[in-house]
């Protein structure tokens, strides 16, 4: 209303001024609300739950087909899902996954394309060959991380690597980074119990394939060519294109958050308790994250994608 009103009294005030409508706006001191975007009522949350858990399971999957050994081994790498006919096919995005070698008519062409495909030396760093698949699994882990930490990607991109040390809260873990003795440590972040034997994996995968040994974040990232800024956050496009691929709704990092959050406030009704597991204060956390629901939540809990992958108890 306040625009509608600048726009015919703007030019009025001052006829000369080109953008008088906005000057005027500036005058009134009077900011827009934001329009929220949030689902409400019971069934747009069954829905965006099921969307969660389904990325949920896609990311486990990926986790699960990119081990050393199979990224070692012949491409394209077939990852199955459960539930679904269609198999992803992961390979270097330079690599035709549909191409019939046979139909070649070039004896040294048909050589090639048997050599990329082939199974690699032993001699051959998989970091430099591979490194797509290597980013896909990185990706793919860091979204796991935050769902189950609900730390913000801004942090969880530049989290350092180390040794970590874990201390039992409860139901959950709490992780402490183990670099300063004295102090037994950093406080870092709190998972739930089924995510530990997930995290440890993904730690020797690390090791095994040497990637800390050049970057020593977490999470870390193999450039082929351009580096891109510090500040840049991740956009994780190849996970973006595998999930349309499939047909498989994306669920960005921040949503991810707030799921975690949402859930564990409908699950505890203990505002000061989530508040303190998300790192926030509880008025933050009622403005920004609390949703309107009406009924019964759903009672699936947020980490249950999680041992599916791993084997664990969802317990």
């Amino acid at each position: 209303m306040l625009a509608v009103l600048a726009q015919v009294l703007g030019p009025i005030c001052d006829p000369d001024a080109p953008f008088a409508n906005r000057a005027l706006l500036d005058l009134a001191s009077i900011d827009k609300k934001k329009r929220s975007k949030r689902t409400r009522g019971v069934q747009a949350d069954k829905q965006r739950l099921d969307y969660t858990f389904q990325f949920g399971h896609f990311l486990a999957d990926l986790c699960s087909a990119l081990t050393a050994k199979a990224l070692h081994g012949p491409l394209p790498i077939e990852v199955p899902f459960a539930g679904r006919e269609k198999k992803l096919q992961l390979a270097p995005t330079q690599l035709n996954c549909n191409l019939d070698i046979a139909s070649i008519p070039e004896k040294h062409s048909r050589k090639r394309a048997l050599r990329v495909r082939a199974d690699l030396p032993q001699d051959i760093d998989v970091k430099e060959a591979r490194a797509p698949l290597v980013n896909l699994r990185i990706s793919a882990e860091m979204l796991i991380f935050i769902a189950q930490t609900g730390m913000n990607l801004a942090q969880a991109k530049d989290l350092p690597r180390g040794s970590y040390r874990w201390q039992v809260d409860d139901e959950n873990y709490l992780v402490r980074g183990v670099y300063k003795p004295r102090r037994q440590g950093i406080a870092r972040f709190v998972v739930f119990r089924s995510y530990r034997d997930h995290f440890t994996r993904y730690l020797a995968w690390l090791d095994e394939l040497k990637i800390s040994e050049t970057d020593d974040r977490l999470f870390p990232v193999i450039y082929s060519d351009q580096v891109p800024p510090a500040y840049a956050l991740p956009a994780f496009h190849n996970i973006r294109r595998h999930c349309r691929d499939l047909g498989i709704s994306y669920v960005g990092s921040r949503d991810l958050r707030r799921t975690r959050i949402n859930w564990l406030l409908r699950r505890s009704r203990d505002p000061g308790l989530t508040a303190d597991m998300a790192a926030h204060t509880a008025e933050t956390l009622l403005r920004v994250y609390e949703e309107a629901r009406c009924g019964q939540p759903s009672r699936q809990p947020v980490r249950a994608w999680c041992p599916r992958a791993t084997g664990g108890n969802s317990s």
